[in-house]
């Protein structure tokens, strides 16, 4: 029905304006250097979830290969100058969201009740983003956009 096809996209958009949200919020504590080394890991996560919600399973080469990158961004933890604990969840969140969102995207873009393409699937979904980050995106930069 039409109320299950918009919730299915709303879910998938609070997912995605969720990994921006934390995304964004990681930067305020963290290196981007140390941002972009906890997004290295989203294979990983996504892997993992795809096989928690849908069963799927990957080639165990893939794991192998997953493996020196969770083990690189656990020592740069360790190793990090500049490392705060708030920026470290935000940053994980963000990953994880990014998970999410591509096992859910996969899985309404392959559902033949669905009859969804990618373009259709942005096109639903943009506004609705939209509409929940613009608050986050006012909190946060409302200041700046005053002062210009």
């Amino acid at each position: 029905s039409s109320a299950d096809h918009l919730r299915r996209v709303a879910t998938l958009a609070a997912v995605f304006t969720l990994s921006v949200m934390a995304g964004n919020t990681s930067l305020k504590y963290i290196p981007v250097s140390f941002n972009q080394a906890i997004g290295a890991t989203t294979p990983a996560w996504t892997a993992g979830i795809a096989y928690a919600f849908a069963g799927t399973t990957e080639k165990r080469s893939t794991y192998l290969a997953l493996a020196p990158v969770i083990l690189g961004v656990v020592l740069a933890t360790g190793a990090e100058p500049s490392f705060r604990f708030v920026g470290l969840v935000a940053a994980l969140t963000a990953t994880v969201m990014r998970g999410i969102k591509s096992v859910l995207q996969g899985i309404l873009l392959t559902n033949p009740a669905e009859t969804l393409t990618s373009q259709n699937l942005l096109l639903y979904m943009a506004p609705i983003s939209l509409v929940m980050m613009a608050p986050f995106a006012l909190y946060i930069e409302g200041r700046a956009l005053l002062e210009h």
